[in-house]
């Protein structure tokens, strides 16, 4: 159970809170497990329910959307980029220097999951039985996916995307996570804070 100001909340009221809020439908696989383990923050709660959204879209296969590379090729593709061309000699070695799109999985979701799962696989709050199954679903994840630190600005950027109803649920939780959970990023070169669930504001 959750204790806010002195009162006992359900976890299992929560969730249920949390599944009208986003206009999601209750899985009773989560609900099966807040009754069989004895959670006691939300942060145990939302972790257990990105791992239950994350789950069927990793068997399904993360989406792929165009994401720019830019590499040195033998063989020119897309838009060459002379600077670097010329710059490094590479006409003289028969290849250039050349930025194209491709297909991959790679894309701001994915990297918003995989740094989400990243953080609560090493967070101390956590238990580690939770963040062993956060680990084991952040090793399933495309080699090709990656990680990128919680940010509001991140999060600012993906919420103007027309995500899919899935999709869109994964975003939610994993910036509720960020919210309420995880430590704010520190400047270079500061200690971490030891401090967590802070709200940013």
């Amino acid at each position: 159970m959750l204790i806010a100001n002195h009162l006992l909340i359900p976890l299992a009221t929560l969730y249920y809170l949390l599944c009208y809020a986003w206009q999601r439908l209750p899985e009773p696989t989560v609900l099966q497990a807040v009754d069989a383990t004895p959670f006691h923050r939300p942060l145990e709660l939302l972790t257990q329910m990105l791992l239950h959204a994350a789950r069927p879209l990793l068997r399904a296969g993360l989406p792929l959307g165009y994401v720019p590379h830019q590499q040195e090729v033998s063989e020119l593709r897309g838009r060459v980029q002379l600077a670097p061309t010329l710059g490094q000699g590479l006409l003289l070695r028969g290849r250039a220097m050349c930025e194209f799109d491709e297909l991959s999985p790679d894309r701001s979701l994915a990297r918003l999951l995989a740094g989400t799962l990243a953080a609560l696989a090493t967070l101390p709050a956590l238990p580690l039985t939770l963040r062993r199954e956060v680990s084991q679903l952040r090793r399933r994840l495309p080699a090709a996916v990656q990680p990128q630190l919680p940010t509001a600005e991140a999060f600012a950027a993906l919420r103007r995307q027309r995500l899919p109803a899935g999709e869109a649920f994964i975003l939610h939780i994993c910036e509720l996570i960020y919210e309420t959970a995880l430590p704010a990023p520190q400047p270079q070169g500061a200690a971490a804070s030891p401090t967590f669930g802070a709200t940013r504001r």
